[in-house]
C-alpha cells in the first residue's frame, strides 16, 4: 500500500477506541492529528501537512457520526434483547396454550 493508505490505517485504527461522543469535537480532532501525524512522521518521505489534515479530519468526522457512545450502544442491545426474549416468552405461550 502506499503512504496515505498506511497512515489512514494506522490512525483510524489507533483512534477507533479513544473516540468519546462526550469529548468536545476540536478535541476529538485534536487526538485524531496526532495520531495521523505520529504515523506519517514514520515514513522516510512524510506526506505533505495539507494531505495528513485531510486524512485526520476525515477520519475524525466518519468516526464522530458513525460511532455511538458506550452507553448508547448497551442500551440499543438491551432493547435488542427484549424484543428476542419477548417473541420466544411469546411462542413458548402459543405452543402451550394453543
Amino acid at each position: 500500500f502506499g503512504r496515505n493508505c498506511t497512515m489512514f490505517d494506522t490512525a483510524r485504527a489507533a483512534v477507533y477506541g479513544l473516540h468519546d461522543p462526550e469529548q468536545p469535537y476540536e478535541e476529538w480532532q485534536r487526538v485524531v492529528m496526532q495520531h495521523c501525524h505520529a504515523a506519517n512522521s514514520a515514513f522516510p518521505e512524510p506526506l505533505p501537512f495539507s494531505e495528513v489534515t485531510a486524512t485526520a479530519r476525515s477520519i475524525s468526522k466518519w468516526v464522530r457520526s458513525t460511532f455511538v457512545s458506550k452507553k448508547e450502544w448497551h442500551a440499543a442491545q438491551g432493547r435488542q434483547s427484549g424484543v428476542v426474549r419477548r417473541a420466544a416468552r411469546d411462542k413458548r405461550l402459543q405452543e402451550v396454550f394453543g
